[in-house]
């Protein structure tokens, strides 16, 4: 089960992942989105897989490092 691994509270979102903005050092949290899909019950098979989307403000770089919890860090994600 997903439930709240990406959560900063026990709501099943995704409000715990955060991006580092390369040139300011600040470290960016997801916006807002009311209708936000609820991962709170979510089950993932193993070996399977699940998209997940999440928008943030935009950093300053033309990449950054998104920080995903239970998971780790992914350097130099570009930017579009």
């Amino acid at each position: 089960m997903i439930g709240a691994d990406f959560a900063s509270h026990a709501d099943g979102d995704l409000s715990a992942v955060s991006l580092v903005d390369p040139v300011t050092g600040a470290r960016l949290h997801p916006l807002t989105d009311e209708a936000a899909q609820d991962l709170f019950d979510e089950v993932l098979t193993p070996g399977g897989t699940k998209v997940l989307t999440v928008s943030f403000p935009a950093p300053r770089g033309k990449s950054a490092d998104v920080i995903v919890p239970h998971f780790g860090s992914f350097r130099d994600v570009p930017v579009r």
